[in-house]
């Protein structure tokens, strides 16, 4: 006898929805968050760091080469014994996580001699390396550092173009959009070199809950950098009251422990989505001139 059964699509639905998504749909998706087991797989698929499979063998290469800078390699043995400390990936020394971590950093300072490696670098690429294996964190590190909507290599290079020049752009976007909010930081002394570091040099790592921070990194990723904009300023307007009742030492305690403090995750993105900034202030950002990427 004939059978009619038929093997069903094992694929996780939110993937296949992603899949067959266009553009303003897959916003949509990220917007309301990736399954946590899947965040992985849809982080690789938005930043198109499958293209790793065209360049075989290239990331072990540059793990087991002789090439690194020893000073830039003993900078990162020293960091990455420092990094994520509290998160049990990261706390085994010599563990899987601290050598997975010293493994990407070193294959980048070569594979990107020019930049090597700075500080900073290794908080970034220990969260990524909570989703997903080391060699995806590599290109994805590279696609990150070298792609022009994210253009991370900017916060990095000499004179940190990106960083500085987002310190500038988050005060004029806070006086733009949040005028109350800014007269106020501004009459207690605080300006965004103050309190944004963690914001924008840290990419909201170690800045927010956990959780939250992933909620962020979801769009970061799909929308690029100048999305941390939207970011920081709803922050300022999420907790406004709040805000402006606090002097100069309760600001300075309030920014201090932000990432110890339980945001509700589609709360704050529902308000993030509706605070979207578009601004011609954001041009400044995407202006920047870029330091030649070291490969095509």
């Amino acid at each position: 006898l004939g059978s009619s059964f038929e093997p069903q699509d094992q694929t996780p639905k939110f993937l296949r929805d992603w899949n067959a998504a266009k553009p303003k749909k897959q916003r949509k998706l990220i917007f309301k968050g990736i399954p946590d087991h899947l965040r992985g797989e849809i982080w690789k698929a938005i930043t198109e760091s499958h293209f790793r499979v065209q360049r075989v063998n290239q990331y072990m290469q540059l793990v087991e080469s002789d090439q690194g800078n020893d000073k830039v390699l003993s900078q990162i043995h020293k960091d990455v014994h420092r990094t994520f400390r509290s998160h049990p990936m990261f706390q085994e020394q010599f563990g899987k996580g601290q050598i997975s971590l010293f493994n990407v950093l070193k294959a980048y300072s070569i594979y990107d001699s020019v930049l090597g490696y700075t500080q900073g670098m290794s908080a970034i690429c220990a969260f990524l390396l909570l989703k997903m294996d080391e060699e995806w964190v590599f290109w994805t590190l590279v696609k990150l550092f070298n792609r022009k909507k994210h253009s991370l290599r900017g916060m990095y290079v000499d004179g940190m173009p990106l960083i500085l020049s987002s310190f500038v752009v988050h005060d004029q976007l806070l006086a733009e959009y949040s005028p109350v909010v800014y007269q106020h930081l501004n009459e207690q002394g605080l300006n965004a070199p103050h309190y944004t570091t963690k914001w924008y040099l840290g990419l909201f790592v170690q800045a927010l809950d956990y959780d939250l921070t992933l909620r962020i990194w979801d769009v970061f990723l799909l929308e690029g950098f100048c999305f941390l904009f939207s970011v920081g300023i709803s922050l300022l307007k999420y907790f406004k009251d709040e805000v402006l009742s606090l002097n100069f030492e309760g600001l300075f305690r309030f920014f201090q422990t932000l990432e110890t403090r339980k945001i509700d995750c589609d709360s704050f993105m529902k308000f993030v989505k509706a605070n979207i900034i578009q601004s011609p202030i954001l041009t400044k950002i995407r202006q920047i001139a870029e330091s030649p990427a070291p490969h095509s």
